[in-house]
């Protein structure tokens, strides 16, 4: 399907969720990191975004009871 016009403010606000979201859990890392710099801050963006697709799962879960 092609993209119509009626359909650019939602993309744009998708966009505008993913950069916060990769935002959001950059800080997180960082921060973390700071707080205990034996973890690296790879491991904690990699739990940052696993918490953030569990939380995905589980608004699903709950939105198909």
């Amino acid at each position: 399907s092609s993209l119509r016009s009626a359909d650019a403010p939602y993309l744009a606000v998708v966009l505008e969720l993913g950069a916060l979201s990769i935002a959001l859990v950059v800080l997180f890392s960082d921060s973390m990191a700071t707080l205990y710099p034996s973890w690296s801050s790879t491991s904690f963006k990699l739990i940052g975004y696993f918490m953030l697709a569990l939380s995905g799962v589980q608004r699903d879960l709950e939105a198909a009871r």
